[in-house]
């Protein structure tokens, strides 16, 4: 199995391997004691390994999760968009993707079309 992995700080995206699904301890920091600092423990090697970015407040997995899919799905509609041979689907996901991105189209439109404030 490969899957993109989210490089913390810098945002990147790396393939990375994944070796096996299921429980890791490789996030954990066993050398702190679970009865002092349980949080630590668990997370202690995660949080050395991510450090949380300078424009954030915080970070964690779930916020990998979220990068890495945004990453997918641009991917997906970029194919999408790209792609010469496409299915009906396909072909309507990246028309409506060209269509958002064009946004030199958006800005020339939206100086034109001016709606009354009431």
């Amino acid at each position: 199995v490969t899957t993109r992995k989210a490089s913390g700080a810098d945002n990147k995206h790396t393939k990375t391997k994944v070796e096996s699904l299921g429980f890791s301890t490789s996030n954990m920091d066993v050398k702190i004691d679970p009865l002092q600092d349980f949080y630590r423990y668990a997370n202690g090697s995660w949080m050395e390994k991510n450090k949380i970015p300078e424009d954030k407040v915080s970070y964690g997995s779930f916020n990998q999760l979220y990068e890495l899919n945004q990453f997918a799905l641009n991917e997906i509609l970029e194919k999408c968009a790209k792609s010469k041979t496409r299915s009906p689907v396909e072909g309507l996901c990246g028309d409506y993707y060209k269509s958002f991105m064009d946004t030199e189209t958006i800005e020339k439109s939206a100086t034109k079309t001016k709606l009354p404030l009431t």
